[in-house]
């Protein structure tokens, strides 16, 4: 099927799928079963979290205490133009950021696109011009209480901090920046999930839109 797929997309310009959704709500999770089920490379799936703004003008502790949850903090020009690029079958190379560290590191991820290209982010579904990129748009909805317990697993286990500084950036910035960014953009996605629902559940239901929405050579039942 992996073949038939990429055969299928070899002559035209990737289907890009955007996620969007609560911090929390399971976009990274769900994207790379969705890149899985879709039999695409890992490099397929893009973060926004990679976009981030470089600061090495700043101090670690000055890093440490950006607001990371607003729009400001993501290198917008910069998403934009790989963005673009992937859109046209190009490939790019994609920032690689330290979480530990806030910045980048030095090395970049060589990412060619290979007939889908998925693209997950708090804020992705924000600027009209990214919209527009993307064929189908998903946003994924949880409770508040799920997602925190997410985040405080995700944030002292893989990038560094403490419980104390988790719920402190989840009151100061996660939480205002989700009702007065994030949430309204829901009205834009061509399928609002449920977070708390299995990943076979969504699957199937994004499954079912791409069949519709494509040719169904390009998205088999088998799949």
């Amino acid at each position: 099927m992996e073949t038939q797929f990429n055969e299928v997309f070899s002559t035209m310009h990737p289907y890009m799928i955007g996620i969007a959704g609560a911090s929390g709500s399971g976009k990274t999770t769900f994207a790379k079963y969705l890149s899985e089920r879709l039999k695409l490379q890992e490099s397929a799936v893009i973060s926004v979290d990679s976009y981030y703004r470089d600061r090495p003008e700043l101090s670690f502790t000055q890093r440490n205490n950006v607001n990371y949850d607003e729009p400001q903090a993501i290198d917008k020009p910069l998403l934009t133009a790989h963005l673009v690029r992937l859109s046209k079958g190009l490939p790019i190379n994609q920032p690689v950021y330290d979480f530990l560290q806030h910045g980048r590191i030095t090395t970049t991820k060589r990412v060619a696109p290979r007939g889908c290209v998925i693209v997950e982010g708090n804020l992705l579904f924000l600027w009209s011009d990214l919209c527009a990129l993307f064929n189908t748009k998903l946003f994924i909805i949880i409770d508040g209480s799920t997602a925190f317990k997410r985040r405080l697993v995700r944030d002292t286990k893989y990038r560094g901090r403490s419980p104390q500084s988790v719920r402190t950036q989840w009151t100061e910035t996660v939480e205002p920046m989700w009702t007065r960014f994030v949430e309204p953009t829901h009205l834009i996605a061509d399928i609002v999930l449920d977070g708390s629902s299995s990943l076979q559940e969504n699957g199937e239901t994004v499954l079912n839109h791409l069949r519709h929405d494509c040719q169904s050579n390009v998205f088999p039942d088998s799949v």
